[in-house]
């Protein structure tokens, strides 16, 4: 008798989108104020993982906040500057 394998679920989400390359995005989480921060590549993309999904604020360059959900086990793509429309 073989026994298959068994897969750990998701339990987090993540952002990702296009910005500015070289510019910071940060992203907070507004129930628990939590935020972390990375730097857009050269190509203008930036990838934010592990989040808990809820709800969440977005800021890159200094830009008015951009309000987004995540999903458990998704990703949400959110747009930012003048490379992201």
């Amino acid at each position: 008798m073989a026994i298959a394998p068994a897969f750990a679920q998701s339990t987090t989400g993540s952002v990702a989108g296009r910005a500015n390359a070289g510019e910071v995005v940060t992203v907070t989480n507004s129930t628990t104020g939590a935020s972390r921060t990375v730097t857009v590549n050269a190509d203008g993309t930036y990838r934010i993982g592990q989040l808990p999904p809820g709800d969440y604020s977005l800021t890159s360059g200094g830009g008015t906040p951009v309000s987004f959900n995540v999903s458990l086990g998704g990703t949400t793509t959110v747009n930012l500057g003048s490379d992201g429309g």
